[in-house]
C-alpha cells in the first residue's frame, strides 16, 4: 500500500464533506457524527491485479466503443480520480473504511465479491466472452 499525497487528501477530505450523510446505520453506535475527517487514507494499487482490470476494460471497450449507458442516479463519487478512470465504462472510485488487516487481505488475496453482502449486483460488470 502506498501514502497518499497532499492533493489526494485535500481531494479525499473534501469528496467526504461533500457526500457523508449523517444518519443512522447498523453499524453506526454512540454520538452521531456530524462530519468525517480523513486521518489517514493508502492507496491500494497492486500491479498484477490492475493490468488484469485494464485487459477487462480495453475488451469491454472493443465490445461497446460507444461505451455503457451512464449510471442513473450518477454515483456521488464519480469526480474523484476522473483523470484516471474511463467515463465510457462508468469507472468510480468507490471507498470504505476497514481495518489494516482486511485491507492486507484484500491485497494478497483480492477482492471476493462473495463475502460483499449486497454489493455483488452493483459491482459486477457487462458480461465478455
Amino acid at each position: 500500500m502506498e501514502s497518499l499525497g497532499v492533493g489526494e487528501m485535500k481531494a479525499l477530505q473534501a469528496l467526504l464533506d461533500e457526500t457523508f450523510l449523517p444518519r443512522r446505520s447498523c453499524d453506526r453506535r454512540g454520538p452521531l457524527p456530524q462530519r468525517l475527517r480523513l486521518r489517514a487514507a493508502q492507496a491500494a494499487r497492486p500491479a498484477e491485479r490492475w493490468e488484469e482490470f485494464e485487459t477487462w476494460r480495453t475488451l469491454m471497450l472493443e465490445q461497446q466503443p460507444e461505451g455503457l449507458p451512464p449510471l442513473n442516479p450518477p454515483v456521488r463519487t464519480w469526480r474523484f480520480g476522473a483523470d484516471q478512470t474511463e467515463a465510457r465504462c462508468n469507472e468510480c472510485y468507490l471507498f470504505h473504511g476497514t481495518s489494516w488487516a482486511s485491507a492486507q487481505r484484500i491485497l494478497d488475496q483480492g477482492f471476493d465479491l462473495d463475502l460483499c453482502g449486497l454489493w455483488p449486483q452493483f459491482l459486477q460488470s457487462a458480461p465478455l466472452p
